[in-house]
């Protein structure tokens, strides 16, 4: 058996690049013949560790830059390109890591019924436009398998597409919750691009009051995008310059995390987000917005975290847990204990199943 794990660009450093090491390395212990195809190369070193022997192949050099439409245009044109190109061997199961890519394997598979492909979906059924999600009702009917993260992509999947090429398998996590957060930290932490959909502009005056109350707390938020100039404003604008802090990118977001108290989360909507295992990995307390997709089916509410409605709401549970150590401790143990769920020990097998599956298939 052979597995190709096909990814937009194995040298950034994200969520799904994470899980794509994981899974490699996993599949590697597992002595299945294992190789990460990417499409472009951003950097010259992967950011997550390998074992040396896994292959890793570039279509090409060139960096990923999505800062424009045409830089868009022309990523999608060399996407295009490059997949409908690759190089796919008849004993070989390629699963895909992106939409776009699904989609152009989907089309290849029409007139190539030989290649057997999962399509891995990593974010949520409305994180893409119209015509990405017509091409994608009409093209994953060729794949074999659907892997989603979420019972609510799932029921969407299910009503387009055949029930028995639908998975809900959730993302892994490669670590081992040893380590529980504390309160003396007074550290709030969040992580989220800065675009409009992580509701950063409006989570930052949210906290106005909580800081003048709990003035030796404060924020860190990691991540860039286009709202930088704006949040900087705001922070000005309600007197948080000596509580809120923009960090943009870090090499080691894990340490940060384990530095910290709580976690924050105030977007729009989640597919599945990776830095809440993370969280909960060192025992923090999360809450969050009740949005779709992902926050609901990770956190248990009121038992290792807070889902909740609207901002008031959100100010109040954070005032709850910083000033009840009872109800932290709690939330922090709990916390922990979700995390097992999510070990590679226990979602590797899984994968395992479905591959063993999808090569039975003629």
């Amino acid at each position: 058996m052979k597995i190709t794990l096909v990814t937009l660009d194995i040298t950034l450093k994200g969520g799904i690049e994470r899980v794509v090491s994981i899974l490699a390395s996993y599949f590697y212990q597992q002595e299945i013949h294992v190789k990460i195809v990417s499409v472009f190369k951003s950097n010259k070193n992967i950011s997550y560790s390998l074992p040396d022997n896994i292959e890793v192949e570039y279509l090409c050099d060139s960096e990923y830059k999505n800062e424009t439409l045409s830089s868009r245009l022309k990523n999608y044109l060399v996407l295009i390109m490059l997949i409908l190109k690759l190089k796919i061997r008849n004993d070989e199961i390629v699963i895909s890591t992106l939409t776009n890519i699904s989609c152009i394997l989907g089309f290849r598979k029409i007139f190539d019924r030989k290649i057997k492909f999962i399509a891995a979906e990593h974010s949520q059924y409305y994180a893409h436009g119209k015509l990405v999600r017509f091409l994608r009702k009409v093209l994953f009917n060729s794949c074999e398998y659907v892997v989603l993260l979420t019972k609510q992509d799932k029921e969407i999947y299910n009503s387009f597409l055949n029930k028995s090429k639908v998975y809900l398998i959730r993302n892994p996590v490669s670590y081992i919750p040893i380590f529980s957060s504390s309160l003396n930290y007074k550290r709030l932490v969040s992580i989220g691009r800065l675009e409009p959909v992580k509701g950063y502009q409006d989570l930052i005056p949210a906290l106005s009051q909580f800081f003048k109350v709990h003035n030796d707390w404060k924020l860190d938020i990691y991540g860039e995008g286009s709202l930088r100039g704006r949040l900087e404003k705001i922070i000005i604008e309600n007197d948080l310059e000596n509580h809120v802090f923009l960090r943009g990118f870090h090499n080691d977001l894990q340490a940060e995390i384990m530095n910290a108290s709580i976690y924050l989360c105030y977007s729009e909507t989640e597919a599945f987000p990776m830095s809440f295992l993370e969280a909960f990995s060192v025992g923090l307390p999360i809450i969050s917005n009740d949005c779709p997709f992902g926050p609901g089916e990770i956190i248990d509410n009121r038992i290792n975290g807070f889902l909740v409605k609207d901002k008031y709401e959100f100010t109040k549970q954070l005032y709850s847990l910083v000033e009840d150590e009872h109800v932290y401790s709690n939330m922090s143990r709990a916390a922990l204990s979700k995390c097992d769920s999510y070990s590679i020990n226990e979602i590797g097998p899984i994968w395992i199943e479905l591959i063993g599956n999808c090569q039975r298939k003629r």
